[in-house]
């Protein structure tokens, strides 16, 4: 795909196709051979070529991203008239001629729709989201210095073969924190970069420790931000530029692109805003010393001039993380209490027999 056409297709190129003149990764000859060879068969017009693989053919096509996607998809030829779309009606009522049909795509994101179907929602998509890749790998013993060392690089992220086994791919939405991203950083996070209270009591899948979730939030708003970056595509026109130019386009294929960058954008642009509504609300409460409750319903400085609607959805994107975190923080200071008067009980009981 040429430079022209990425620019064009925006953040969605980057994961869609790569580029013509892009280096050939370092596979094994006769593993790319063998990867070669089973692509011609599958593609191939003679379908019993494309069924009869041997048990280390199946092995290849398991182990390869690439060819177990073509190997589910192997019935499929555009050009044979043979090859059909079959839809089961499994619904009471029976189809009368004349009545019409509708068929469910299932809960996908845009990028999935306009991958394997060449559409996008043009309303706001409940199950669209903002998706990248981190490093899984990163070494938890060692001082994380900034989110930028979390993100792969290009070549990393260009070998297909491997790339499932150093990184794993995360979603973000625009109305909710992504439970998987918090996890994974405060299991990268706890060990060398908090010294801070309550150390002891980090959970990695839920939040439980104030103090600690602040750092967790600051690097996940730096990663969203250094992910920006990543995507030139994404950053050579705003928001509001590509809303301009959708209302102007008479093109189909340009408004589909268009549609597509406006929900990317506006995704990575709520998503964001909502990670720094919470690092706030996590400072007044750390710095401030103010009660959890009050410092989630007061104004922010952040959110200045926002309409009050974008204000609630974000208080009711937040309600569940912060009720983990107030449930969570009270349990450990209800067993610490529990422990501190056993530990007391024990030491009088030690006492009197002493005396005794």
């Amino acid at each position: 795909m040429r430079r022209a056409q990425q620019d064009r297709l925006g953040p969605l190129a980057y994961t869609v196709e790569q580029d013509e003149d892009d280096e050939d990764f370092d596979l094994d000859e006769d593993d790319a051979r063998q990867s070669s060879e089973i692509t011609e068969r599958l593609a191939s017009d003679n379908l019993e070529e494309s069924e009869n693989f041997d048990a280390d053919e199946m092995e290849a096509i398991a182990a390869n991203q690439f060819l177990r996607q073509a190997y589910e998809n192997r019935w499929y030829r555009y050009d044979n008239p043979d090859t059909f779309f079959v839809l089961v009606n499994d619904g009471a009522e029976s189809i009368m001629p004349g009545d019409q049909v509708l068929y469910t795509y299932g809960n996908r994101s845009n990028r999935y729709l306009l991958e394997h179907y060449g559409f996008v929602l043009s309303d706001e998509n409940p199950y669209a989201s903002v998706e990248f890749r981190i490093i899984i790998s990163t070494n938890p013993k060692e001082t994380l210095a900034s989110a930028r060392q979390l993100l792969p690089d290009e070549k990393t992220l260009q070998d297909y073969e491997n790339i499932d086994d150093v990184t794993e791919l995360v979603q973000v939405k625009a109305n909710a924190l992504s439970d998987e991203l918090m996890a994974y950083l405060r299991s990268v996070l706890m060990t060398c970069n908090y010294d801070g209270p309550g150390k002891r009591d980090i959970m990695v899948s839920s939040p439980s420790v104030v103090n600690f979730e602040l750092v967790v939030m600051k690097y996940a708003i730096e990663l969203l931000e250094q992910f920006k970056k990543r995507t030139p595509a994404a950053s050579k026109t705003t928001l509001e530029q590509d809303e301009k130019a959708l209302a102007a386009s008479t093109d189909f294929v340009e408004s589909t692109i268009l549609q597509y960058n406006i929900q990317y954008k506006s995704i990575h642009q709520k998503a964001l805003k909502l990670f720094q509504v919470a690092k706030e609300i996590l400072e007044r409460i750390v710095e401030d010393k103010e009660p959890l409750t009050s410092a989630c319903f007061k104004a922010l400085e952040c959110e200045k001039g926002d309409p009050f609607e974008e204000v609630f959805e974000r208080r009711i994107a937040l309600h569940q993380y912060f009720n983990h975190l107030r449930r969570n923080a009270e349990r450990i200071k209800t067993i610490k209490a529990i422990t501190t008067n056993f530990a007391n009980e024990a030491a009088a009981e030690e006492e009197k027999a002493t005396k005794k």
